[in-house]
């Protein structure tokens, strides 16, 4: 013993049992990186969970299941979540189900095969039905891709973590707290693509390009945002490339082998899916034929589909303008000061993403959940206030409270499906119009984004399985269009119906043969 400790004035380091010890263990700032990525998420699910409850209290009965659904109904069990139970419990059509008018109906080839048979299997080793074995997965891959996503940002994003090193974690905050992060603990592919995303950005930057290459491929069943992929493996080789040329990098011929071999992965994974859908089917575009049957155009058509949107909301002068003010605006963020501190592989994705989404995707409200896998916007938030101390935490703390904020409007306006006055609200306006069920006594009133083209919609249910498939009969309703007088027109397979509204505007109907058919006797009967 010291004379200093004989004397009573210890100087020994607090014990980790000592209150002073407690504390420090407690205190999250001294705790691993991945500890904290994992407490920030478990706090964000914890608050959607909140939201789902809340929110479900309010949901009244539809052919999903009850009024005040529990909380794994109401995950699990609703919207695209229903068909990818389908899949995992019967499987994929070896037909492409057929209207009278010969046009292919909504079926399970519109979604991909990786998270639901990654479920099945949970099912099996658990006996988990898929209610709570959909969700559960969803939730653990979630809490994985917020791992990858904190060492995407670490490593591939050195600049802007020298100049704000709790930039990671911010990101992670900001991307587990978006308006959409509920769809990470339901029945959705939301968590298993973001892990396979960021998992192959950080996969590229350790240079494993052979492992990159399985990841990407497994991306390719998961999502169709495996192509994007292409532009990371392009713009890394060029940055390799030229590093080697300034003699700072060994660009040797295993790398180069590597590197094609990626490319080549990227590339395949991008028609994997749609190549498989027609082997099975006998149809070669029969992807290509199920995607359309949940557009507003008969044909899935590249760029068009914004131009339509853009006009339905603001005219055919105004939605052009606005369409490319977006645009600018979007062009803005990428090349902003945040953006350009992002690495060339996070950057590479985000660009190379966001012009898929404009390429490819016809826009709605899945847009939200889509924008998850932009996850370096996160990093470009978080980091807009660069200054560290009190300005940056203050705008983290905003940017955390308007997330939150928006998670409410999210579920509320978007999740819940409830009858609206003068009409009853079409599942096909919900969270995801790619795929989702549609209670046959439902019937739309206007709507207020673009609807799918489908008139029959997939109504087997939970029932058992002696549950028939029913025809609800409908036509698809479309956006409105400027002003002018009543026109009926041929388009494609279809008749098109221009309806003058009162307020200015026309109300767009698509009607099969059957449909127009059906729609002259019942005028005529009216007006004779």
């Amino acid at each position: 013993m010291s004379p200093a400790e004989g004397a009573g004035g210890s100087t020994a380091a607090p014990t980790e049992a000592s209150p002073a010890g407690m504390r420090r263990r407690l205190d999250p700032r001294r705790w691993p990186w991945w500890a904290q990525t994992l407490a920030v998420y478990a706090l964000a699910r914890a608050w959607s969970a909140l939201v789902l409850v809340a929110v479900a209290q309010h949901q009244v009965a539809t052919l999903w299941g009850p009024a005040s659904p529990p909380y794994a109904a109401y995950t699990g069990l609703v919207w695209d979540a229903t068909w990818y139970r389908e899949i995992a419990v019967d499987g994929y059509p070896t037909v492409l189900p057929t209207g009278p008018d010969g046009a292919v109906q909504q079926n399970p080839w519109a979604f991909f095969p990786l998270f639901p048979l990654l479920v099945r299997g949970v099912m099996t080793v658990t006996g988990a039905p898929w209610e709570v074995a959909g969700p559960t997965l969803a939730l653990v891959v979630g809490a994985v891709a917020m791992l990858l996503v904190h060492t995407a940002v670490r490593r591939g994003a050195p600049r802007a973590v020298a100049a704000r090193p709790g930039l990671p974690l911010a990101t992670v905050a900001v991307v587990a707290g978006s308006p959409a992060g509920p769809v990470l603990q339901a029945a959705y592919t939301e968590s298993l693509a973001l892990a396979l995303v960021a998992g192959t950005l950080v996969l590229v930057l350790a240079r494993r390009y052979a492992w990159a290459a399985g990841t990407v491929l497994a991306l390719g069943l998961t999502r169709a945002v495996a192509l994007p992929m292409v532009v990371v493996v392009l713009v890394h080789a060029a940055c390799r490339l030229r590093a080697a040329r300034r003699g700072e990098d060994r660009f040797g011929g295993a790398d180069v082998r590597g590197l094609v071999g990626l490319l080549a992965a990227a590339g395949a994974s991008g028609v994997a899916w749609p190549t498989i859908c027609g082997a099975v089917t006998g149809v070669p575009d029969a992807y290509l034929l199920t995607q359309a049957a949940w557009r507003a155009r008969p044909d899935v058509v590249p760029v068009l589909p914004w131009l339509d949107v853009a006009r339905w909301l603001w005219g055919d002068v105004g939605g052009p303008v606005a369409l490319a003010a977006l645009l600018a605006v979007a062009v803005a963020v990428l090349l902003s000061p945040p953006a350009r501190r992002l690495g060339p592989e996070l950057w590479a994705w985000t660009a190379g993403y966001g012009a898929y989404l404009v390429g490819v995707v016809e826009p709605g409200t899945s847009l939200v959940r889509f924008g998850l896998l932009a996850f370096p916007l996160g990093a470009v938030v978080a980091g807009a206030v660069r200054r560290r101390g009190p300005a940056s935490r203050a705008w983290l703390a905003l940017v955390l409270a308007l997330g939150a904020a928006l998670q409410v409007a999210w579920t509320w306006e978007l999740w819940r499906l409830t009858p609206r006055p003068g009409g009853r609200r079409d599942p096909r306006h919900g969270p995801s119009w790619e795929g989702s069920v549609q209670p046959l006594d439902w019937t739309p009133d206007i709507p207020t984004s673009p609807a799918p083209r489908a008139v029959e919609r997939h109504a087997r249910r939970d029932a058992g399985p002696g549950t028939k498939r029913r025809r609800a009969p409908m036509a698809a309703m479309k956006p409105r269009t400027g002003d002018g007088p009543l026109e009926v027109t041929k388009e494609g397979r279809g008749i098109v119906m221009r309806v003058p509204l009162e307020g200015g505007g026309r109300l767009v109907v698509e009607l099969n043969a059957t449909e127009a058919r059906e729609l002259g006797e019942a005028l005529t009967s009216v007006v004779s």
